[in-house]
């Protein structure tokens, strides 16, 4: 039962690394625009100077912001991801618990069921409840 939700976690992971190679690219942009800064001063004319400056420092803002923006979003898919995959692993595990006490016999069955049904809540309740905080504590 998936209860209404989805999650590729391939995709989830590989777009967190695309937008983490996006941040470094951000960085290095940034890092250009700031030494072109430097260079302006020879650029010759005041006007041509005044008009490189306040390019490269609008340049430099808006990359700022994407980095920011990406930055977080990139984390939060990671972040995300790592809870993801926790809160499987926890479902797959106490369906094992559940599937081996089943095998024991009809009597341990119906025991077991009824533990593993509340096991299987409180784990998966356990690990959604630390992702949030995870991702919470990620975003911030």
């Amino acid at each position: 039962m998936s209860w209404g939700f989805d999650v590729d976690l391939g995709f989830v992971t590989d777009t967190a690394g695309q937008l983490g190679e996006a941040v470094t690219l951000a960085r290095e942009m940034r890092q250009r625009a700031d030494a072109l800064e430097g260079q302006v001063a020879a650029a010759g004319s005041p006007a041509v100077q005044q008009a490189a400056t306040t390019f490269l420092q609008r340049w430099g803002y808006g990359v700022r912001l994407i980095d920011d923006d990406t930055s977080w979003a990139a984390d939060g898919l990671r972040a995300c991801a790592e809870v993801y995959a926790d809160v499987e692993q926890g479902v797959v595990t106490s369906m094992d618990t559940v599937a081996a006490a089943v095998s024991d016999g009809a009597e341990a069955a119906g025991e077991a069921v009824s533990d593993g049904a509340k096991a299987v809540g409180d784990a998966v309740g356990d690990t959604v409840r630390g992702g949030v905080d995870a991702i919470g504590d990620v975003l911030g």
